[in-house]
């Protein structure tokens, strides 16, 4: 697994710097294509999938975040590739754009959403029960005051149940 994500992370940061070789792309230049690229998407109905246009703001987020690590949208374009890959349903590019934002930018704005989201994605989608309490019990250590940290509670005390097992708690809850 560790290879994977290794191979990952090394193949989105080859692509982000491939991309930007061209001269013509600018800071200035790239922030513009994916501000119209974005406008483009809030204005059609479509649902997110692994469409050119979808691939190509994927690959101007990355782009960017790995040509200008330093310059403040980068977390933030990130961010936005977690989602989109998310959206996306491509889980794995999700979860290695939450870690490339939470290793390179812990202290940002979204720190403690890229852990909360990686959690979230290892209990739902890989059924990573394990993987997914040591995210959600990081983010408790991390950010015991935030806004998610009373679910982040409930969803440890409830991984890995399965619905009978859920309705059975809440059925003994209620009947105290």
């Amino acid at each position: 697994m560790e290879y994977f994500k290794f191979f990952s992370v090394a193949f989105l940061v080859m692509l982000g710097t491939q991309s930007c070789r061209d001269p013509s792309s600018s800071p200035v230049e790239i922030k513009g294509r994916i501000a119209k690229m974005e406008s483009e998407f809030l204005v059609s109905d479509k649902s997110i999938r692994q469409d050119s246009s979808a691939l190509e703001l994927l690959r101007l987020y990355d782009a960017y975040a790995n040509s200008f690590p330093s310059d403040t949208l980068a977390p933030e374009y990130l961010f936005k590739a977690g989602e989109l890959c998310n959206g996306m349903e491509d889980y794995r590019k999700a979860v290695a754009y939450f870690e490339m934002y939470a290793e390179n930018y812990p202290s940002e704005k979204r720190a403690a959403d890229v852990i909360f989201l990686q959690g979230f994605i290892h209990e739902n989608q890989f059924k990573n029960f394990e993987k997914a309490r040591v995210l959600y019990e990081s983010f408790l250590e991390k950010f015991p005051g935030h806004p998610l940290a009373k679910d982040i509670r409930i969803a440890l005390a409830n991984l890995g149940k399965t619905d009978e097992e859920l309705i059975r708690d809440f059925e003994k809850k209620n009947a105290l």
